[in-house]
């Protein structure tokens, strides 16, 4: 990918580029402007771990999932027991890949939460293209669906180990409808 991507990279990072130009061009108010939501009452890292805190959360000019769903805490703490689980046995299993994981998910959340990219901005010009650091919500959300598919695995397979194999059908159907009640605004 790097090498197929070179041609605009390379002189997209020495600063010969319109990206470049306009990334030079960000200041703090547009960090500011851009900053992860902290309303909501768990503030911004609150917001982060529940994969919102999208800078526009606030304007009300969409509906959220929690506005949505009624017992969408709940859903969220399902969620975050698999996500757990998956976590528990990926460190009995492979500890160096799964501490690699957790290290990518705190990254994700100290980026998309703090001011840390407004200040690496400064330092490092091309970090200033990721001035809404709402996209590093992504890499919290990929940990989260590696970890919580372990986890279902986990699950199920205790549940067929214990010879509930009804009950793992529809966890595994619970399981599934999971991550839609987690953003039901998405369909459609």
């Amino acid at each position: 990918t790097l090498l197929v991507n070179v041609y605009w990279l390379a002189p997209t990072l020495v600063g010969g580029t319109t990206i470049s130009a306009a990334t030079a061009s960000f200041n703090d108010n547009q960090y500011a402007a851009f900053a992860t939501n902290d309303k909501g009452g768990l503030g911004a890292f609150g917001n982060v771990i529940r994969l919102q805190g999208f800078w526009a959360d606030a304007e009300g000019s969409y509906i959220l999932p929690q506005q949505q769903v009624p017992a969408w805490g709940l859903v969220m703490a399902v969620l975050w027991f698999v996500v757990g689980v998956g976590v528990v046995k990926a460190w009995r299993s492979n500890r160096s890949f799964t501490v690699g994981l957790i290290a990518v998910g705190i990254g994700a959340i100290v980026l998309a939460a703090t001011p840390l990219v407004s200040w690496l901005a400064h330092i490092t010009p091309f970090v200033a293209g990721y001035r809404e650091p709402q996209k590093f919500v992504a890499l919290l959300a990929l940990v989260y669906a590696v970890f919580a598919g372990v986890g279902v695995a986990h699950i199920v397979q205790r549940l067929h180990k214990v010879k509930a194999r009804a009950l793992a059908q529809v966890g595994v159907a619970g399981l599934f409808v999971l991550p839609i009640l987690c953003t039901p605004t998405l369909l459609w």
